[in-house]
């Protein structure tokens, strides 16, 4: 299966921090005799990592750790890997389709938050949320069952969505869904702190669907990535990506694979939310600008739509962008007569309060994402709907 490799999270003539330097060797993205050995002071901690994951996951098999049911459906949106799958524009698509059967979905997200340059503390994700859907509560906490609870008393729901969920065990679920990236599916198959894994492949097992993203880009691992699907759902043992241990619990044979795509469908100007044809990309020469877990798949779609992509500037997710680096970027860009930056959803709700500080030679737009789906939205919306009203 083809491995993606990403521009290195950098800036051009910035240093990188530690956090993005260690990004760099775990990724292999960075090779020589000083990578080799922190890659196997990393694979020491992944291993660590898989033994406390291994605890945990033992103790909630075993009734020690208590799982948190609510008195209505969840349905857990997550994913395998560490940030990129596409997550957000699929818990939005989720979100509109029941809305159009006139249930009240309620959003449970922990909410990722950083510090903006006026001090606040704000969540990239779950303020992208609130702006798409403005009449859908989002609720923002770590302790997602008692926000939940809390929500109940005085308002009505009738389906929890749970945002990055798979791995949050303490809140019993009626569906788990997972998203796949056929971009970059499994990294390098590595757990963190050494990969990009946050579970092995093995763990699943536990889902009712699976949804593979950005398969437009991706061709080529769609069949790999449903091969180690068969094998996990025909076989009573996997050899997981760390070490060699055999997983008994088999995986429900009536998975369901799913394939969508990312559709770009407009572009809005952050300074005064106007709307741009995706047609004026065509031919243009533009600056990328972004902090998501896959970065070369904006870049690339930007480039599927006609834009030339003369410079890229790459943060690790969820950055925090500063005012200082708002103004190199600009000034590398008039050196090179770019007079336009493109940027995605959820960077532009942490470059808004920073707009003003874009010369007004340069335009900055971020690039408005559907997921769209190629086979199979039928029968994944009549399983959502038997959830909901079995």
């Amino acid at each position: 299966m083809g491995r993606h490799r990403g521009r290195p999270p950098t800036v051009s003539n910035m240093p990188i921090s530690l956090r993005q330097f260690l990004f760099l060797i775990a990724t292999d993205q960075r090779q020589g005799f000083l990578a080799n050995i922190l890659k196997a002071f990393l694979w020491l901690l992944s291993w660590a990592y898989y033994l406390g994951l291994s605890c945990i996951l033992l103790g909630y098999r075993a009734g020690l750790f208590r799982k948190h049911k609510l008195p209505r459906p969840v349905i857990s949106v997550g994913n395998i890997t560490w940030g990129g799958v596409g997550k957000t524009p699929f818990v939005i698509w989720l979100v509109e389709k029941l809305k159009a059967q006139n249930l009240k979905p309620v959003i449970l997200t922990r909410g990722y938050r950083a510090q903006n340059s006026h001090g606040e503390k704000i969540s990239d994700e779950a303020k992208m949320l609130e702006d798409v859907l403005k009449d859908v509560p989002v609720l923002v906490g770590k302790n997602r069952a008692a926000s939940a609870r809390q929500f109940l008393k005085t308002q009505r729901a009738d389906v929890f969505i749970l945002d990055d969920g798979f791995q949050h065990w303490r809140l019993y679920r009626d569906m788990d869904i997972v998203l796949i990236d056929t971009t970059n599916p499994w990294g390098n198959q590595q757990l963190l702190p050494r990969g990009i894994l946050r579970e092995p492949l093995s763990s699943l097992r536990r889902a009712q669907a699976v949804i593979l993203t950005k398969t437009d880009l991706g061709q080529e691992n769609i069949a790999p990535i449903k091969n180690c699907l068969i094998e996990l759902c025909t076989t009573n043992s996997y050899h997981s990506a760390i070490g060699k241990e055999k997983v008994n619990n088999k995986i429900s044979s009536n998975l369901l694979v799913a394939e969508t795509v990312h559709k770009a469908v407009s572009l809005e100007d952050i300074r005064n939310a106007s709307t741009l044809e995706l047609s004026s990309l065509k031919n243009k020469r533009i600056a990328s600008l972004c902090s998501i877990g896959n970065p070369k798949s904006f870049e690339a779609t930007l480039k599927n739509l006609g834009a030339q992509v003369i410079k890229s500037f790459v943060f690790m997710d969820h950055h925090t962008y500063t005012n200082d680096e708002i103004e190199e970027i600009v000034q590398e860009c008039l050196k090179e007569n770019i007079s336009t930056i493109v940027t995605t959803q959820k960077d532009a709700v942490k470059l808004a309060c920073l707009a003003d500080i874009f010369n007004e030679r340069i335009n900055i737009f971020c690039l408005h994402i559907d997921i769209s789906f190629v086979q199979r939205e039928d029968e994944f919306l009549e399983r959502i709907q038997h959830i909901i009203r079995p």
